[in-house]
């Protein structure tokens, strides 16, 4: 693949809309046979190689390169389909055309040309083909002639469920809501516009956009440009360039993650699963086949996204209960599995259970402790056990740990040590040839515990916090590997090259954790451990300091730091840096 087409949100089809990556729908390239071809592809293509159904190929005309074959197929497609198939448009007809100096414009102005019809924008027209909004759109309705046909192409008012006064249809008007992903899932009518488009280029209607190059190393510049919307046509990204000659591709191999898929006839345990990462897991195994989930929560279901999402998944004919059971207890474990045997073979184990009880090590009682071993140890080894003797079609065993168990974290003794527990139990699973798996997430930046504390923005052991749908994308790797304990995070940027303006000034930094918002009036020689800084400030600040300096500091250094010390610290780093 060559060249690839990039286009704006409101241009996209309402499956593709929706996704995480909005990224090129159309591109141009050599097919298997060495040909040069054109096409369409869901969103996918910004790549080297993309898996395209034949059907939505077109083959590039000798006169065109592919940098402008890569500016046709969604724009001469959407018009063909706009014009002829849904809006029946007849030769001599008159056409208001909004955002003509667009793709879709300037194609539709072609065909339109080509057929006679006669394009402008005043009141009394037959047909409109808008992609304004509001009262824009408003506006575009009210220039219909008696019997005309209004064809929206933009995604706005469709998806704000806009309101369109119905007295417009007293001249006999009809609006038809123009959706290229009901073609693609059309066979008869895509046949109808891709023959169209093939015709068109025989004639010469049919002509490559303006387009606007970028290479591939430059896409942030190509997205950031688009966004601006000052250009005319394509923004074309290009892969690589074009051959002289035509080229017998070489066999491609590729590495591929097999797609997790969940038995609709088994049973799916989510320990914690009214959680914030709970209820995005259990949407992800819905969405991948589970039809039978049993969620267990300590306090039931009391908010209404809560509530949202059951009544979601059980309209979509999904089995779901709810269990107070406490896992932790054998007698809670085993009417867990017992409720979840009940509804057909256990298939997935998934414990993601928290209890937090923070502090340094001197300060921890045997209570706190317990509190958080609990579900996570004690609630895995009872998972473990019942699963061997009850669940002997079970697919996937697996905990969710944290990086506090793989690089420690001096304020979490004990939830590092619960989870490094439930690993090694996974570690014994995976010896004995049973599933079991441990992923070690580093902060979760949209949903869950830490996010709630911290926000979606902290930096914690030198990690930025993962967004969720990051999480739930590299699950069928972490799902499809062979290790018993896994790691997911996001590295942070620990460089202090930036700027002053780029980055707060260390010893701010650290004021704002101590909670001290005037240091006018302090004494910059008093040490932060007598200004109020408790043990977890402590290790806040002392995180603070690593990430910023690059150096090690030990709990007793940071509560013996004062302003004037820390401030030299900087200094002298920024100074080294200079050098």
């Amino acid at each position: 693949m060559l060249a690839t087409g990039r286009l704006s949100p409101d241009a996209l089809p309402g499956f593709v809309e929706s996704s995480d990556g909005l990224l090129g729908m159309e591109f141009s390239g050599r097919d298997p046979q060495g040909r040069r071809v054109m096409g369409l592809v869901s969103a996918r293509g910004i790549a080297t190689v993309v898996d395209v159904n034949p059907a939505f190929l077109w083959e590039v005309p000798e006169t065109w390169s592919l940098k402008e074959a890569a500016t046709v197929p969604v724009a001469y497609a959407t018009a063909y389909y706009t014009l002829l198939v849904r809006g029946n448009v007849q030769a001599g007809e008159s056409l208001l055309v909004h955002s003509g100096s667009g793709g879709v414009g300037q194609a539709i102005i072609s065909i339109a040309l080509s057929m006679g019809c006669t394009v402008f924008t005043t009141v009394g027209v037959d047909v409109v083909i808008n992609s304004l909004a509001e009262e824009k759109l408003q506006a575009s309705v009210r220039c219909l002639a008696t019997n005309g046909r209004f064809l929206e192409i933009g995604k706005f008012d469709l998806s704000n469920d806009s309101p369109l006064g119905m007295s417009a249809f007293l001249k006999g008007v009809t609006f038809h809501g123009i959706l290229l992903e009901l073609l693609l899932r059309d066979d008869s009518g895509w046949r109808r516009v891709a023959e169209l488009v093939r015709t068109g280029i025989a004639l010469g209607v049919v002509q490559p956009l303006d387009v606007i190059l970028y290479p591939s190393d430059e896409a942030e510049a190509a997205f950031r440009f688009m966004a601006s919307g000052k250009h005319v046509g394509k923004i074309v990204l290009q892969t690589r360039p074009e051959e002289d000659q035509q080229l017998q591709p070489s066999p491609l191999c590729v590495d591929v993650t097999a797609r997790t898929w969940f038995y609709a006839h088994k049973s799916y345990v989510i320990i914690g699963g009214l959680g914030g990462f709970g209820l995005e897991l259990a949407e992800w195994m819905v969405k991948r086949g589970c039809r039978k989930l049993l969620l267990t929560t300590r306090s039931g279901v009391r908010m209404g996204y809560q509530r949202l999402c059951l009544h979601r998944w059980k309209k979509a004919g999904v089995n779901v209960i709810v269990s107070k059971e406490d896992a932790s207890t054998e007698g809670g474990a085993r009417n867990i599995i017992q409720k979840a045997v009940a509804m057909g073979p256990v298939g997935g184990i998934f414990n993601l259970a928290v209890v937090l009880h923070d502090g340094l090590l001197e300060g921890q009682t045997a209570e706190a402790f317990e509190a958080v071993f609990k579900i996570k140890i004690c609630g895995t080894q009872n998972m473990d056990e019942l699963s061997r003797l009850y669940c002997p079609e079970l697919d996937h065993f697996v905990v969710f740990s944290s990086l506090a168990s793989g690089n420690g974290n001096v304020g979490q003794t004990n939830y590092g040590y619960a989870n490094s527990a439930m690993e090694r139990i996974c570690e014994r699973r995976s010896a004995h040839g049973l599933p079991g798996l441990a992923i070690q997430w580093g902060a979760i930046g949209d949903v869950g515990v830490f996010y709630e504390m911290m926000g979606g923005d902290a930096i914690v052991a030198g990690t930025v916090p993962q967004r969720i749908s990051s999480c739930m994308s590299v699950m069928d790797t972490l799902l499809n590997q062979s290790h018993p304990v896994v790691c997911s995070c996001v590295k942070a940027d620990t460089s202090c090259e930036a700027t002053a303006n780029e980055k707060h000034d260390i010893v701010d930094s650290v004021l704002r954790i101590i909670g001290v918002k005037n240091s006018s009036h302090l004494n910059t020689d008093v040490a932060f451990g007598e200004i109020g800084m408790d043990s977890l400030m402590a290790v806040e600040v002392r995180q603070t300091i690593e990430r910023e300096c690059k150096i090690t500091v030990s709990m007793q250094e940071v509560r013996r730091l004062n302003i004037n010390q820390l401030r030299q610290i900087s200094q002298d780093i920024g100074a080294k840096k200079n050098k």
